[in-house]
């Protein structure tokens, strides 16, 4: 598998991304995650390979910014469709087994670490992770993709699988998952320095993706397992 590479958010044959307007969205969405709303500027886009022609066709700075938040909002819904694909199809069968529930749950997360783990989607995860670099209403419109097409289906996986039917809890643990996953992609730095102390190496993403995976189901299993308490 590859070490990590969150400094190189390209395509995963490292070409870039594909339309002049995929560039110009990618290259909007990073100036607004890693500097702020204020730094997407002409000049900016300018510096970065941008036409200024193309990022005028979109009028103002705000209006540009929206056009890749709603971009990038389409793109996350993408993922996480085909991700929670499965799951969708189990839960709609309304024919739950334990097994089976966390057989889903074990798919859902994988695919959900991988994806978030993958450099060329780290610009996705911090845009739906850093709030504050957001207006109000891009906020609202990533979070609505994250709760709808990826948590939701998460809790009521937990749901199936839980001997006590918690949905204040099994929400609660949607949240988690999601932190814990992010927490790796906010903050690569301080996990390779990290893993680089601790074993002399690089961290990998078969070594996080595993440790995730089997953390994530441990801590569904303990915390709706038959009369544990809330």
């Amino acid at each position: 598998m590859p070490q990590f590479n969150y400094e190189n958010p390209k395509n995963v044959d490292g070409s870039g991304i594909g339309t002049p307007e995929d560039r110009l969205f990618q290259t909007v969405l990073e100036l607004l995650v890693y500097e702020g709303y204020r730094a997407v500027t002409e000049e900016a886009l300018a510096e970065r390979g941008i036409s200024p022609a193309l990022a005028a066709a979109y009028g103002s700075p705000e209006e540009l910014c929206g056009a890749a938040v709603q971009d990038a909002a389409e793109r996350i819904t993408i993922a996480c469709e085909s991700a929670a694909e499965d799951a969708r199809l189990y839960l709609a069968s309304k024919k739950y087994t334990k097994d089976f529930s966390y057989m889903h749950l074990e798919r859902l997360l994988y695919r959900y670490i991988y994806l978030c783990f993958h450099p060329k989607n780290r610009v996705y995860v911090l845009a739906c992770a850093q709030e504050s670099q957001l207006l109000p209403e891009w906020k609202e419109l990533l979070t609505d993709v994250m709760q709808r097409e990826f948590a939701d289906v998460l809790t009521e996986l937990i749901l199936a699988a839980g001997e006590v039917k918690n949905r204040q809890m099994a929400a609660v643990m949607a949240c988690a998952v999601c932190g814990c996953v992010t927490a790796f992609v906010q903050q690569p730095g301080f996990c390779k320095k990290v893993f680089r102390e601790a074993t002399g190496e690089d961290p990998n993403y078969a070594v996080a993706e595993d440790f995730l995976n089997n953390m994530l189901l441990r801590m569904i299993e303990a915390n709706t397992g038959i009369n544990k308490p809330f």
